[in-house]
């Protein structure tokens, strides 16, 4: 492996040896380092209960000034949890995929507001926690920045957009009417996203593990506890216990979710899942996969 950490980049990451890496650019010490692992430190900035995966991850890299130098292969992320009662909300929700273009150094964006070509990235527009639509780390096309931010004297970052997607840009918006641009060059932008495979899960000193198996239609997801019961005392044996969940991914998207989380009215796997989450396993999605799964959940006993 060739990762070097620089000691000036304020980036808090952990690691051991694996063979998949990405690049973490500190953009404001011009510092970049190679890590698989990214531990979630964050100000709160909201008094919700709730959040999402990829909605920390972005604003985690939004505080602390940090770019991924490179689309990674594989990204694990160690959320801010510590003990049973000491984590800044009481339900995560592990995105089941996420898009992470607007963590990518280089990578063209769109316009927050009306969506041409972003030229700058502000760190002081933060959606509050009721705009789910809204993206975390807002970027903005000269105009828009102007006419939204006035004299205020908000932090803003240029982006670094490659000349020919510029130029593209320009090119196209000459050709076509100004209420098109936006959606003549939605081509530019990227779509760098990642999908989530596992998560390990713990309250105070026990793991469980949530693990998806197969894709596509075949994608299916399994509860593992190794010492879900035990059979004798001190010359006994665990017993290991496996679920099968399905119907997995239509309950992690349902609209009523956050509502549920609120009522306590989901499954125990669920629940443990969303109170408990820990380390979050995430790959690069090669392509676009869908589910079919049943409802309910059955438990076997090896």
């Amino acid at each position: 492996m060739n990762g070097i950490v620089q000691p000036t980049c304020p980036h808090r990451a952990t690691g051991f040896s694996v063979n998949m890496m990405s690049h973490t650019h500190c953009q404001g010490q011009n510092a970049t380092m190679e890590s698989f692992m990214y531990q979630i430190f964050l100000e709160k900035q909201d008094n919700s209960d709730t959040s999402t995966v990829s909605d920390l991850l972005h604003l985690s890299f939004l505080q602390s000034d940090l770019k991924l130098a490179k689309v990674p292969e594989c990204l694990i992320i160690q959320l801010h949890k510590y003990g049973k009662k000491n984590k800044l909300y009481d339900w995560i929700i592990p995105s089941l995929e996420m898009d992470i273009n607007a963590l990518i150094r280089d990578s063209p964006r769109k316009c927050s507001d009306c969506g041409k070509l972003a030229s700058v990235e502000c760190k002081d527009c933060t959606p509050v926690a009721a705009d789910e639509d809204k993206d975390v780390i807002q970027s903005f096309c000269v105009d828009c920045y102007l006419a939204k931010h006035g004299k205020k004297k908000h932090k803003i970052t240029n982006l670094s957009v490659p000349l020919e997607v510029t130029k593209m840009f320009h090119k196209i918006a000459e050709k076509v009417d100004e209420d098109d641009i936006a959606e003549k060059t939605q081509h530019l932008y990227p779509e760098h996203r990642m999908e989530l495979f596992s998560v390990v899960c713990i309250e105070t000193s026990h793991y469980v593990a949530f693990v998806k198996t197969g894709s596509g239609d075949g994608e299916q997801w399994v509860f593992f506890d190794s010492m879900a019961d035990r059979q004798g005392d001190q010359h006994g044996y665990n017993i290991p216990e496996v679920a099968h969940l399905k119907n997995f991914r239509q309950q992690m998207e349902s609209d009523s979710l956050r509502r549920d989380m609120k009522r306590h009215d989901f499954s125990k796997y669920l629940k443990r899942l969303l109170s408990d989450a820990y380390i979050c396993f995430y790959r690069a999605v090669k392509k676009r996969t869908s589910s079919n799964m049943d409802t309910n959940s059955q438990t076997t006993h090896a």
